[in-house]
């Protein structure tokens, strides 16, 4: 995968599902940087703020992880109860070094 693991967090939402126990669950594609699990993420889009409960990578189920890194897709776990905070093509990054812009092609609709 192409990308820099050291560059701020990018990450590019494609899906999101709710769980009645869990809430919200973002599916995301890593395009630079890394996500750890307790990492304190941003939407750009939305604004909104998390902490990552849990982080990790899809295959047949959900496999959880520490750390996701460039290239991995992925799921995050942060508490969302609503489903309109969660919006497909969003961006995620980390609070405290977010990266200098969103992922290009995201529309509201």
């Amino acid at each position: 995968p192409q990308g820099d693991i050291d560059a701020p967090l990018q990450a590019m939402v494609f899906d999101s599902v709710f769980n009645s126990f869990r809430g919200i669950i973002a599916y995301y594609r890593i395009l630079n940087g890394r996500l750890r699990k307790n990492d304190h993420v941003k939407f750009l889009n939305t604004g909104k703020a998390y902490h990552a409960d849990e982080v990790g990578v899809l295959g047949m189920d959900l496999i959880p992880r520490t750390e996701v890194s460039v290239g991995d897709v992925g799921y995050i776990i942060s508490g969302i109860k609503e489903a309109r905070e969660v919006k497909v093509g969003d961006t995620i990054t980390l609070v405290e070094n977010p990266c200098q812009q969103a992922v290009r092609g995201f529309e509201d609709v």
